[in-house]
């Protein structure tokens, strides 16, 4: 019966120790330089308290008994573990995108930002699901998959400062300010589904949400009064 361990982001999959076991260390989503790419790492012990480190992405050992074990560099992943790894969910990716004071759509920074970290999480999927490697999963010429895929949703939270002119009531500042995280949080899900579709993703609106969660974060961190903090001033998308 096999062992199934989660050891720092990675998969090792291991057996009884004998000549036909392998024990491998998979990472088959953080490719290197990906917003997910923290390697863990296994260590194999034989003889009398020897270790044999494995810490690079399918690297393998062959268990030898007491005997020290055969470490090799895998190419790719193994057919073998691509059902274990395909019932296993894509770790979640998040990030914050700024705006600019009053405004409802992202500049062209923010927006080359979301749209860095979006292709960042689709090769992500390509390269869990699909088995590629990075470099095939970014070819623009990439065929469709010939099995379906599991489908991913998208949570996007709006949020406003808590700036005002002093003689705006706080009603209606506090409505102003709901009504803007909304609008920021609807656009920036208009604008996910268009580059997910743009990627050849099959994705729908019901799988994206979008919520305004107005000055309320703001006030808390200042203690009710009304501060211009661009640290308020985003749009949190969390892909997972």
């Amino acid at each position: 019966m096999r062992l199934i361990l989660a050891l720092g982001g990675a998969l090792v999959l291991a057996g009884c120790a004998t000549s036909k076991e392998r024990v491998t260390l998979l990472d088959p989503a953080e490719t290197p330089g990906s917003a997910n790419s923290e390697m863990g790492s296994v260590v194999v012990i034989h003889g009398d308290g020897e270790t044999t480190p494995i810490t690079m992405a399918n690297q393998q050992a062959q268990l030898r008994g007491d005997r020290p074990p055969t470490v090799r560099q895998l190419s790719a992943r193994s057919d073998v573990h691509s059902d274990v790894m395909a019932g296993l969910p894509l770790p979640v990716a998040a990030q914050s995108f700024t705006f600019a004071r009053n405004t409802e759509a992202l500049d062209s920074e923010e927006l080359g930002k979301l749209q860095t970290f979006l292709q960042a999480y689709l090769v992500s999927y390509c390269v869990y699901y699909r088995g590629l490697s990075a470099s095939e999963c970014e070819d623009p010429d990439l065929p469709p998959a010939e099995a379906d895929l599991p489908e991913f949703r998208v949570i996007i939270e709006g949020f406003t400062d808590s700036a005002g002119l002093p003689e705006t009531p706080d009603d209606v500042l506090e409505q102003r300010n709901q009504d803007l995280s909304q609008d920021r949080a609807n656009g920036v899900r208009d604008q996910v589904l268009a580059l997910v579709q743009q990627a050849g993703i099959p994705i729908t609106a019901a799988q994206i949400s979008a919520r305004g969660n107005g000055q309320y974060a703001a006030l808390r961190k200042h203690n009710g009064r009304r501060v211009d903090d661009s640290e308020f001033r985003v749009v949190s998308v969390t892909v997972r």
